[in-house]
């Protein structure tokens, strides 16, 4: 098949190694044999948990790096994306470059896409839903001393 010089078995052997360590990072996630099965659950639609998140996240939620954020352009669907907020605090997306999203509210991201899209786009209308709150700024701070 290959020779095992060759420019393709080496290939071949990089990305076999990258997929066993892959399975083996994901072998303590998967449930333990001879567990009780889990109960099937009906399929949800993506509008379905994007109200879900946005019920869970005060309007007041100020996004930061680690998030992930559903960015959609009203009758615009190719410019519609779902990115995540960088470690530098800055996201990407069709048409607006490195903007600034950390310590905004969705509401504000949404008017400062809005400003920059209008170069491109006879008054666009853009919402921002936070569909993945993983930022320090979602967790929960405990200050003082915890009794146990």
């Amino acid at each position: 098949m290959f020779s095992a010089n060759s420019l393709e078995f080496r290939y071949f052997l990089r990305h076999a190694r990258v997929f066993i360590a892959t399975l083996a990072a994901a072998l303590p996630l998967c449930p333990v044999l001879g567990a009780e099965p889990v109960a099937a659950t009906p399929p949800t639609t993506g509008a379905a948990d994007m109200a879900t998140a946005a019920a869970t996240i005060s309007p007041n939620y100020q996004i930061g790096p680690g998030d992930t954020l559903k960015v959609s352009v009203f009758q615009n669907d190719e410019l519609t994306a779902t990115i995540p907020v960088r470690p530098d605090g800055k996201i990407s997306t069709p048409l607006v470059e490195d903007m600034v999203a950390v310590g905004k509210t969705p509401t504000e991201l949404a008017r400062d896409i809005e400003k920059s899209l209008a170069m491109y786009i006879k008054s666009p209308k853009v919402s921002v839903v936070v569909t993945n709150a993983l930022s320090i700024f979602s967790q929960v701070r405990l200050s003082g001393s915890i009794l146990t």
